[in-house]
């Protein structure tokens, strides 16, 4: 009798378990359906993508990246892409903005004004020719990210209301509760978790979080992805935007314009 209660306890857990437990969220990119399904990083290293095919990938190119080395107006370093970047005509092209601290700038003194110039300095890489996106790349402590919010929202508030706004993301923000909560609507359209360089060997570092664990709705969307790193299992619905460690070759373009991401496993 007592092993029949025991069994019987153990089936309600389990199913109680897979009921109540928090679920992984998968949906597709729907305010950001005109962008491609695949999107290469580019960053900086001379590229000549103009063999891929723009009907299966888009690019996402270090446009610039910002340096904040002190609160004040002069401690706004920009340093603008230095290396060439060719595409085929009609590639969709993102612009990505690199922000980088120094320990002398203080996140949570910032001014108002201060937050309004680095957001002008953002803005300022949507408006290179054919951009049609903008992404925002910045590994923001837990003491810097009310700065980050007001600096996003300061961004939105500068671009077209129909040009999508991307971030790059830890993997740990995309599990709830999640920080990226705190972002208003409509500020940003995704967050992109990154799963490369987390550490540990270059061969399991993708494959203890799994894409599964993201439970976070503004990470639902995508997943960043490394060329020399193991992959996560990728749900169809996801964008994927794959970096490479140096340029992309022309047999990287062959293998993704026939195969797509998979064309690189």
């Amino acid at each position: 009798m007592a092993l029949l209660t025991a069994l019987a306890l153990g089936i309600f857990w389990r199913f109680h378990h897979r009921l109540f437990a928090p679920q992984p969220i998968v949906l597709p990119a729907v305010p950001m359906a005109s962008e491609p399904r695949l999107m290469l990083w580019a960053w900086e290293t001379p590229e000549n993508l103009t063999a891929l095919d723009p009907a299966k990938a888009g690019v996402a190119y270090l446009a610039r990246e910002i340096l904040l080395r002190s609160n004040d107006s002069a401690g706004i370093q920009i340093r603008p892409r230095l290396q060439p970047l060719h595409t085929a005509p009609g590639t969709f092209l993102m612009a990505v903005v690199r922000i980088e601290v120094s320990p002398n700038f203080a996140a949570a003194e910032a001014s108002p004004q201060l937050t309004e110039e680095i957001a002008q300095a953002i803005v300022a890489a949507e408006r290179a020719p054919s951009v049609r996106a903008l992404q925002v790349d910045f590994d923001a402590t837990a003491s810097q990210r009310s700065f980050y919010m007001k600096l996003l929202k300061q961004v939105r508030a500068r671009l077209a209301p129909n040009l999508p706004l991307s971030i790059t993301a830890l993997v740990s923000w995309c599990t709830q509760p999640s920080w990226l909560e705190q972002i208003p609507g409509n500020t940003v359209e995704e967050a992109v978790p990154m799963f490369f360089r987390m550490g540990g060997p270059t061969t399991s570092r993708a494959t203890a979080p799994k894409v599964w664990s993201v439970t976070e709705p503004l990470c639902a969307s995508s997943v960043g992805l490394a060329t020399d790193e193991t992959w996560p299992a990728v749900p169809p619905e996801q964008r994927v935007y794959l970096f490479r460690a140096g340029p992309w070759s022309a047999a990287d373009i062959a293998n993704l314009n026939a195969k797509g991401y998979q064309g690189l496993r």
